[in-house]
């Protein structure tokens, strides 16, 4: 990549090559999916948002960070994150609901 000649145009340049190097090594990692895959949930993405007063507006707001972590961040990271996440996630579910059967019938 070539930088701009300007010094504050290539500190920004600079800056955003950091930022995208940081959120690959999140991605790379199972524990920042982890925390990325948590921000998700607290987003809202796959919630509706409408409430019918002002508390929707700020519920929107979140899951619009949320629909950006996902265009912008996570499927420019590779098109195998999001659903490795979602993998990731299903195997936790399983194991709760494993969990829970056994206390539902300790014996068995």
């Amino acid at each position: 990549m070539t930088l701009p000649d300007d010094p504050i145009d290539r500190a920004k340049a600079v800056r955003q090559m950091e930022v995208n190097a940081a959120w690959d090594a999140v991605l790379s990692d199972r524990q920042g999916r982890l925390v990325v895959w948590d921000i998700l949930e607290q987003c809202g993405v796959y919630r509706s948002t409408f409430t019918g007063n002002a508390h929707g507006t700020f519920l929107e707001g979140q899951r619009q960070i949320g629909l950006w972590m996902l265009a912008e961040r996570i499927a420019a990271h590779s098109p195998r994150t999001f659903p490795q996440m979602q993998l990731e996630a299903a195997e936790f579910e399983e194991r709760l609901n494993l969990l829970a059967q056994q206390e539902d019938n300790p014996d068995g």
